[in-house]
């Protein structure tokens, strides 16, 4: 697969990928429009698939990709090492250096084994206004930070974010006249910070919004998640709130 140059390769699928196979698909594969990464069983144990994936590599290919509309990857980030660090400090570090310009064209961005807090999806969604779809997983909350930008003793597992109020700020600004697109998320696991007033001050940032799904929610949590969905339904009654 890595030996031809694929210049007019719309659709690709694969098993697993890894941070070099991507700087490979952004080398030999111009033209790219629908990008799937779905496990398969039996690559697990394959020589490839241990190799590091990393959450700046993700990013990379959803804002240097110029055909690109259609992104998934239902495989966990791997990195070296055995520590549970914060997925979501990674994304926006991977942010500090803006891309080189926005991507209008992706509309699908699904990374459902991704951890992301607020500032990391808001800083994303800043360089992917055309994203109608979005899929990640809530923060870890046994996670460390990943990266410096958090305070001595701050958690690395609030959903917020670092910095929360000031990329609020930036995003509302920045979609002031034109709105972003995002229609629809499918938000993995549960996370007690969902019940904080900064969910409903992101979900205001998206005026488009029709659904919030949530999946992989443990039994126990349904009833949070139900209580969520009742008070967001009463903010906004356009709004439909699921567990799926």
């Amino acid at each position: 697969l890595w030996e031809t140059r694929w210049a007019a390769l719309k659709r690709l699928q694969l098993p697993f990928l890894s941070d070099q196979h991507a700087a490979l698909v952004v080398k030999f594969m111009p033209a790219l429009e629908i990008l799937s990464v779905v496990p398969a069983a039996g690559f697990e144990g394959g020589a490839e698939y241990p190799d590091q994936l990393g959450a700046s590599t993700v990013v990379k290919l959803a804002t240097q990709m110029a055909q690109l509309r259609h992104m998934e990857v239902r495989s966990a980030l791997r990195l070296r090492g055995k520590r549970p660090f914060n997925m979501a400090d990674q994304v926006s570090q991977a942010l500090r250096r803006p891309p080189m310009t926005p991507r209008p064209d992706v509309k699908l961005f699904a990374v459902p084994l991704v951890h992301m807090d607020l500032v990391s999806v808001v800083r994303l969604l800043t360089w992917l206004p055309g994203v109608e779809q979005l899929e990640f997983q809530l923060p870890d909350m046994h996670a460390q930070a990943a990266t410096a930008g958090r305070a001595p003793g701050e958690p690395a597992h609030n959903l917020e974010g670092v910095a929360w109020a000031e990329e609020h700020a930036r995003f509302a600004q920045a979609f002031a006249q034109t709105p972003h697109a995002l229609q629809a998320v499918v938000v993995t696991g549960y996370h007690p910070d969902l019940h904080s007033a900064a969910v409903t001050d992101f979900l205001r940032l998206f005026p488009d919004l029709e659904s919030l799904a949530f999946t992989g929610v443990a039994r126990e949590d349904h009833a949070n998640i139900d209580q969520l969905a009742g008070v967001l339904t009463a903010l906004n009654p356009d709004l439909d709130v699921a567990i799926v």
